[in-house]
C-alpha cells in the first residue's frame, strides 16, 4: 500500500487558553489515524497531553518559543494537509503555510480575520456564512454535525440510555477553568440531593486546593465527592454514562455529554463560547445554569432533540472532508494507455464487481484484451484511468453513441473513502472538455446498489425507470 498522507495538526494549549483546542484536534486525529499519518506540533505540551498523543500512536513535535511557522514550513513539502486550531493562526499565517502547496483547514468559531482555507469548519450551531470573510474557493462546514468526538462519545450516543442516572451528578467545566468556575457550580450543587457528584479536571486546573477546601468539610454520607484528573475519553465516558445531569462549560465537553445523553446545565467560561452555548440554549439541548433543575418534561424535550442532533455520524463527515483534501492534492487522471491493460484486467474480475456487472460470469484474458484494445484506438469512446500517488485505483468508461454510457470501478482497496464520486466528477468534467457538450451522459445501475444510486443522484443525474435492463434505474445527466 502507499504511505499515508501526512496531516500536521496545530494547537496550543495551558492554563490561561485551556486546552479545548488541543483535545479537539485529538479527536480529529483519532477520527483520521485509519487513512491518514497525523503529526501534531504544540508549543511546550504538558506532560498528559505528549502522554495521550504518544498512546494513541502519533508524532508531537514541540515548536518552542515564537518560531512555531517556521519548525511548521520545514515540515511541508507541498504534499500534506494542515489543520491550524487557535486564534494566532491569521490570515498572513494561513497564506505562509498555503505558499507551500498544501492543504489547509482552520477550524475557528471566533471569525475575527480573514480565512483563506480551503476548507473552514465550526462546530458550533447557528453560525452564519455571513459572520465570516473568506475566498470564494473555501469550503465551509457549519454546526454539530461536524463535532470532533473521540470515538467512546460516538458510540455512547447509538446506545440505548442508562437508566437510574439522575441520583449522580457530573462537573466539569474544561481543561484549565482559570476562573475556577468548578467551585461555584460544586457551590450549586451542594443544594440538591444526589448519591455522588463526578468533578473532573483538566491538567491545567489551578485551582485544586480551593476545591478541595469545599470537599473537606462535605459530609460524605449524604453527599460523595469524587475528584477526577486527566481522564482517558473511554474513560471519562464512562463516568458520563454513570450521571443523568451534568454542570459543564459550554465547549465540546457539552458535545461529549449530549452524546452520552443526559440533563445539561451550560455556563459560558470564555467569549468564544457564544455560538455554542446560544445554539444549545436556544435549541433546547441544555439549560442554563441559573435555571438548575428544570421540569421534567423540558428534560424529556430535550432528549429528544439530542437524539436527533447528536446521530454518532460526525466521523464519517469529517472523514469524507478530509478524504475529498487527499484526492485533490495527490489524485491524477490521465487516458488509458496499453500497459493499463493487465490492471483493468484485476479489477474487472474482483468479485463484489463482478456480482453488481450485468453480466457476472468471470471474463477471460483474451476477451478481455480485445475488448480493452478495442477500447482504448476508438476515437469516439474514452477510458480514463486515476492514480493516488501514482498508484492506479480507479477507472471511468464512456462508450458514445447516441448518447454516452458511463461505467466506472475502484480498486477495492480504496473504497469506502467517497472517492467514487469525486472521479465521476471529474471524469465527467474531462469527458465535456472533450466531446460535445450536448451529448448526454446515463449510467445504469442496479436497484440494490446503494451505493452507486447515491453517487449519481449527487451529481445531478436524473433517475428514471427503465426497460434497458432488469431491476434497475437509468441515469442521465445533460450539461446545462
Amino acid at each position: 500500500m502507499v504511505a499515508k498522507t501526512k496531516v500536521f495538526l496545530r494547537a496550543d494549549g495551558n492554563s490561561r487558553i485551556g486546552l479545548g483546542h488541543i483535545h479537539r484536534l485529538l479527536a480529529l486525529g483519532e477520527i483520521l489515524s485509519r487513512h491518514f499519518t497525523c503529526i501534531y506540533l504544540i508549543r511546550s505540551p504538558l506532560p498528559g497531553i505528549s502522554k495521550l498523543i504518544h498512546a494513541s500512536g502519533h508524532q508531537i513535535i514541540d515548536v518552542e518559543g515564537n518560531n512555531d511557522l517556521d519548525e511548521l514550513k520545514r515540515q511541508l513539502t507541498g504534499h500534506e494537509i494542515v489543520v491550524l486550531d487557535g486564534y494566532n493562526f491569521n490570515t498572513a499565517y494561513q497564506q505562509e503555510v498555503k505558499e507551500h502547496g498544501c492543504k489547509l483547514v482552520c477550524i475557528d468559531d471566533i471569525h475575527s480575520y480573514h480565512f483563506v482555507s480551503d476548507v473552514l469548519i465550526n462546530p458550533a450551531g447557528d453560525v452564519s456564512l455571513s459572520e465570516y470573510s473568506k475566498e470564494p474557493y473555501t469550503k465551509t462546514f457549519f454546526g454539530p454535525a461536524f463535532a470532533m468526538l473521540k470515538k467512546p462519545f460516538r458510540e455512547a450516543s447509538k446506545e440505548a440510555p442508562i437508566n437510574n442516572r439522575e441520583t449522580n451528578l457530573l462537573i466539569c467545566m474544561g481543561g484549565a477553568d482559570p476562573e475556577n468556575h468548578t467551585l461555584s457550580a460544586l457551590k450549586i450543587g451542594l443544594n440538591f440531593s444526589f448519591n455522588t457528584c463526578y468533578i473532573v479536571l483538566g491538567e491545567a486546573f489551578a485551582h485544586r486546593q480551593s476545591l478541595q477546601n469545599i470537599v473537606d468539610v462535605v459530609d460524605e454520607s449524604s453527599f460523595k465527592i469524587e475528584i477526577l484528573s486527566n481522564l482517558e475519553s473511554s474513560s471519562l465516558a464512562g463516568i458520563m454514562k454513570k450521571t443523568g445531569v451534568a454542570i459543564c462549560s459550554a465547549s465540546g465537553i457539552a458535545y461529549e455529554y449530549l452524546s452520552v445523553g443526559g440533563e445539561l446545565y451550560l455556563r459560558q467560561t470564555a467569549e468564544n463560547q457564544s455560538h455554542f452555548f446560544s445554539f444549545l440554549i436556544q435549541n433546547n439541548l441544555a439549560f442554563k445554569l441559573e435555571n438548575f433543575r428544570v421540569e421534567p418534561e423540558k428534560v424529556q424535550s430535550a432528549t429528544q432533540n439530542r437524539l436527533r442532533i447528536f446521530d454518532g455520524n460526525s466521523d464519517q463527515r469529517i472523514l469524507k472532508i478530509f478524504n475529498r483534501l487527499d484526492f485533490e492534492l495527490n489524485c491524477k487522471v490521465r487516458r488509458a494507455v496499453p500497459d493499463d491493460l493487465l490492471m483493468l484486467f484485476e479489477w474487472t474480475n474482483e468479485p463484489d464487481l463482478r456480482r453488481q456487472s450485468y453480466n457476472s460470469r468471470p471474463i477471460e484474458l483474451e476477451e478481455h484484451t480485445s475488448w480493452f484494445m478495442k477500447k482504448i484506438s476508438d476515437s469516439s469512446d474514452l477510458l480514463f484511468i486515476f492514480a493516488f500517488k501514482n498508484i492506479l485505483f480507479a477507472q471511468v468508461r464512456f462508450d458514445v453513441n447516441e448518447y454516452a454510457t458511463i461505467s466506472y470501478s475502484l480498486d477495492k482497496n480504496y473504497r469506502g473513502r467517497g472517492w467514487g464520486e469525486l472521479v465521476l466528477q471529474k471524469a465527467i468534467e474531462l469527458f465535456y472538455q472533450q466531446r460535445d457538450s450536448s451529448i448526454a451522459v446515463v449510467g445504469y445501475v442496479k436497484k440494490e446498489n446503494e451505493g452507486s444510486k447515491k453517487i449519481f443522484l449527487n451529481l445531478g443525474f436524473a433517475q428514471m425507470e427503465t426497460i434497458d435492463y432488469p431491476n434497475s434505474y437509468r441515469y442521465e445527466y445533460k450539461k446545462i
